[in-house]
Order: C-alpha cells, then sequence, then structure tokens
C-alpha cells in the first residue's frame, strides 16, 4: 500500500479512537442525563450548548480552521499563527462580554447568556490549541486530549448532576471546566511556541488567515442553520420539554454524522502535508 495512504489510514484510525471513542462514552450516558435532569432541563441544556456552538464562529472569525491550515505551511513561523489566533479569540470573546448587558435581555435564553458566552469562549480557546497541535503532527497528543477532556467531563457530570444536584448549570459547566483544564494542558505541552507578544503579530499573516477564514463563517453558520435551527422551532412551537426529548433522540444520527467527520479530518491533514512534499520534489 502506498504510503501517503497508509498514513491516511493511520491518522484515520488514531483520530478515531480519540474522537469517536470519547463521542461514544458520552453517548453511554444518555441515562444519567435523562435520569437526573427533566425534559425541560435537558431542552434548555441543548439550546444554550446549540446557542454557543453558533456563537463560537462568529467570535472567532472562524480563525480555528486558519490556524490550523496555516500552521501546517512551513514557510510561516508557527508561533505567530498561533499568537494571531489566540489574539483574535481573545478579542471576539471580550466584544461578546461588552455587548453582554444588552444580549442577556433576550428572555428566550432565559439568564444563561453568560454561560453561553463562556462556553463559546473556553471552546474556542480549546478548539485553537487542539488544531495547533494537530497541525504540528501531534495526532496521538491530539486524540489524547480528546479522551481526557471527555472523562473530565463524565466525572464532573457524575459530581455535578448526582452530587451536588445543580442541574441545567452543572451540566454546561462540566463541559466549560473539562476545556479549560485540557487547554491548559495543551499550552503545557506546547508551552515553548506560546506567546501573546504583539510583536510577533504580523499584519500579513492576520491579514491571510482572517481571508481564509471569514469566508467560511457563513458556510458554518447555514451548516448550523440546517441542522440545528429545528430545536428552537420546537422550544418556540411546542415547549422546552418536548426539545429535550428531541435533543436526546438526535444524538443517534449525530454519532453517525461523526464517523465521516473522523475521515475529513484524517484527510484535510493528509492532503495539505502531502501537498506540500510533492511541492518540494518539483
Amino acid at each position: 500500500m502506498d504510503k501517503k495512504y497508509k498514513k491516511l489510514l493511520s491518522n484515520t484510525a488514531i483520530l478515531g479512537i480519540g474522537t469517536f471513542g470519547s463521542k461514544l462514552l458520552v453517548f453511554l450516558l444518555m441515562p444519567l442525563y435523562t435520569t437526573y435532569l427533566s425534559k425541560a432541563q435537558y431542552g434548555t441544556a441543548d439550546i444554550i450548548t446549540q446557542s454557543a456552538n453558533l456563537l463560537m464562529p462568529v467570535l472567532s472569525m472562524g480563525i480555528v480552521d486558519a490556524v490550523f491550515r496555516f500552521t501546517l505551511d512551513k514557510a510561516i513561523d508557527r508561533r505567530r499563527v498561533l499568537t494571531t489566533g489566540l489574539y483574535v479569540i481573545t478579542a471576539g470573546f471580550l466584544l461578546a462580554m461588552a455587548f453582554f448587558p444588552l444580549l442577556d435581555r433576550i428572555a428566550y435564553f432565559e439568564g444563561y447568556m453568560w454561560l453561553i458566552i463562556l462556553y463559546a469562549g473556553i471552546a474556542n480557546l480549546h478548539s485553537v490549541l487542539a488544531q495547533y497541535a494537530r497541525a504540528k503532527g501531534m495526532t496521538t497528543f491530539f486524540a489524547l486530549q480528546g479522551i481526557i477532556a471527555t472523562a473530565l467531563t463524565i466525572a464532573l457530570n457524575v459530581i455535578f448532576l448526582v452530587v451536588m444536584d445543580i442541574g441545567v448549570l452543572g451540566y454546561v459547566l462540566s463541559v466549560v471546566i473539562a476545556d479549560a483544564a485540557v487547554s491548559v494542558i495543551i499550552l503545557v505541552v506546547v508551552r515553548r511556541d506560546v506567546s501573546l507578544s504583539p510583536k510577533l503579530l504580523d499584519k500579513t499573516i492576520v491579514r491571510d488567515m482572517l481571508r481564509f477564514s471569514v469566508p467560511m463563517i457563513p458556510t458554518t453558520i447555514f451548516w448550523w442553520i440546517t441542522n440545528v435551527s429545528d430545536h428552537y422551532m420546537i422550544k418556540g412551537m411546542i415547549g422546552t420539554e418536548v426539545n429535550g426529548l428531541y435533543a436526546a433522540a438526535f444524538k443517534i444520527p449525530t454519532m453517525l454524522i461523526l464517523l465521516s467527520g473522523i475521515f475529513i479530518e484524517a484527510w484535510q491533514f493528509s492532503a495539505v502535508t502531502e501537498r506540500d512534499t510533492e511541492s518540494k520534489k518539483q
């Protein structure tokens, strides 16, 4: 078998263990969620997480994909790419906090807007760091950090839902705290590349990264609308409890979609690295 195809299969297997394995564990926790969260609570938690997923590409300007793509480019200083990514997501988070008093007035979110912004901000940080590590070729570590995040989420779910019984807040904070903890781990591993010095901000790199990432924001949003807008319609027309039932049932097709996503992630890495190899040969 051709070496490049072996590499693709290897990356797919590693990502499969880390991504699908961790998501499967969360899927198996559904009995825990349905036992310790009411239908209305689970429906509310679903709206919070889905709203954060919509907010993430907007606040980050889609920079996560650009960090992955530009880190793979050997002609560009990786430290500058990571610094740009960290500055962009920080600016987006601060902007969201500036508009928080206005956003918090939206009754639909039941006073959870602060939690949506926090979830999106921490998730963006985790995504930037994780994609940076993946682009550096740390595929095994990338899969491992996903497993660690899942294990922490599960442990915190048990503590917050079973022991402390704090409902929706506990469900969402489990993910936020796990993402934050794993972000710290990644920062330690890639600490030599981490710097928030403004001197590492290169106007050309910032411009090129945003030129690459911003056009993908509408695609992400429309994809979100296609897959998730029905949750909001159900909540608005029928109620939060029914949305809770729907969100629980929706986990099954989500697992199937995840399988294709694993291969796409592995293919992206292989495609770019192979292109660079061919360019060097020429």
